[in-house]
């Protein structure tokens, strides 16, 4: 196992809080922010990629693929599919 020191007064107070406020012990605490914040970092990583993807896609497009309306197209005034 290897051991995590982290020389932080605030630190250790905003982990100390969250695990008194939760009941989970510190660790499991800063464990559990942790991996809220890899998910978060990851998700922003997916739409980052996603988007690039949409973006080159786009310079393959024709111009009258990159100017269709596909919501007037395919849904009613009330968002409907037609």
């Amino acid at each position: 196992m290897r051991n995590l020191n982290i020389k932080s007064d605030e630190a250790y107070e905003l982990a100390h809080f969250i695990a008194k406020r939760t009941g989970k012990t510190l660790t499991a605490a800063v464990t559990d922010l942790l991996k809220r914040e890899k998910r978060a970092l990851t998700k922003d990583e997916l739409i980052e990629k996603w988007t690039r993807i949409g973006k080159e896609n786009r310079t393959r497009m024709s111009p009258e693929m990159r100017d269709w309306d596909y919501d007037a197209d395919m849904y009613d005034e009330w968002g409907l599919p037609k």
